[in-house]
């Protein structure tokens, strides 16, 4: 008797303890984790404003790019600027260099070699 008396003690003082410890856990835990989901979900929001931004600044320059060759200026330093001042118009993915050109991939011979100037 003395026994299930103790163990039925020791069983609720455990729980007594282990319940506030495991609901702390289990709080900090769920918190976390609506904190991260919440801040990603601002991270892909805010990626996909950065990139509207960059997609419209490009739209700009071409629009100013296209103003200027429309109005011929006797001075072409703006234009020449503009044209050849190394704005990246494509997105980096579909940008190429001078070594990928298709007549070059295929190993043609007379394909002009941008590395050798007048080649």
């Amino acid at each position: 008797m003395t026994q299930t008396i103790t163990a039925v003690i020791s069983a609720i003082t455990t729980s007594t303890v282990l319940t506030p410890i495991l609901a702390l856990i289990l709080q900090k835990w769920v918190g976390a984790r609506i904190e991260k989901s919440i801040e990603h979900a601002y991270d892909v929001k805010l990626e996909r404003i950065r990139e509207d931004i960059a997609v419209k600044n490009r739209a700009a320059l071409v629009a100013e790019l296209l103003s200027e060759w429309l109005n011929r200026p006797k001075d072409s330093t703006r234009l020449n600027r503009l044209t050849f001042g190394g704005v990246p118009l494509a997105p980096q993915r579909h940008r190429r260099g001078p070594q990928s050109t298709p007549c070059q991939r295929r190993g043609r011979p007379g394909c002009p070699n941008p590395s050798r100037p007048g080649a």
